[in-house]
């Protein structure tokens, strides 16, 4: 059915849904207290809504040139299922469950990501996060605090070098892999704190080179 918008008393709700059995955008007892008592509840549900969809509209918002030409290379579908609760001043965010599928960004393959987290008044609990495809598997976990904070640990197994090429330029043309990671992640963004390990290896013109770490 069409969606829906109430305004009355301060409150304005939103229920009802867009698009069709396949795809769409479909929220449910959506409300937004202005008067600041109780402002947010509800939930949002989206069905394989195509990537580029999302970032033609978030594209106009971003100020950083680099990353405008990135969203122009993003292909996939996105699932998902959040639910809204809490105040204005202190929102919480439950991500039940974020699936993206076919995740492609400038002509190169990720494969499928699924993620769980809960966001609390701008502090992030990432529950899981996982990215498999053909350039390798990456797992997460950790917390973002909302002062920029982090603590975050992260695995991976059989990564490609080819991961890095969308966001490095002129990265060196190797066939590079990294078979086994474990990094955690600590301090905060701006000044981070890294520890781990890794197990790879580089593929020579006549040889392959192992590393450790």
């Amino acid at each position: 059915g069409p969606l829906t918008a109430r305004f009355a008393d301060g409150i304005l709700q939103g229920d009802g849904q867009i698009g069709q059995l396949s795809r769409y955008l479909r929220l449910e007892g959506l409300r937004y207290d202005f008067s600041g008592n109780s402002p947010l509840a509800g939930r949002i549900e989206a069905l394989a809504i195509p990537l580029r969809e999302i970032a033609a509209g978030v594209r106009p918002y971003v100020t950083d040139p680099v990353w405008r030409g990135r969203l122009l290379g993003i292909e996939g579908t996105v699932t998902a299922a959040l639910a809204l609760s809490g105040t204005e001043s202190a929102p919480i965010v439950e991500v039940e469950s974020l699936a993206a599928r076919n995740l492609a960004l400038g002509g190169l393959a990720y494969g499928d990501l699924d993620a769980r987290a809960t966001v609390v008044n701008g502090s992030t609990d990432l529950h899981s996060l996982r990215i498999a495809g053909p350039n390798g598997t990456l797992q997460a976990a950790g917390i973002f605090g909302r002062e920029g904070t982090l603590d975050v640990k992260a695995e991976g197994s059989n990564l490609t070098l080819d991961l890095l090429r969308p966001f490095v330029p002129n990265l060196p043309n190797l066939d590079a892999r990294v078979e086994n990671a474990s990094f955690d992640f600590t301090g905060s963004v701006k000044d981070p704190r890294v520890r781990g390990s890794l197990i790879g290896s580089v593929a020579l013109p006549a040889d392959t080179a192992r590393f450790t770490n």
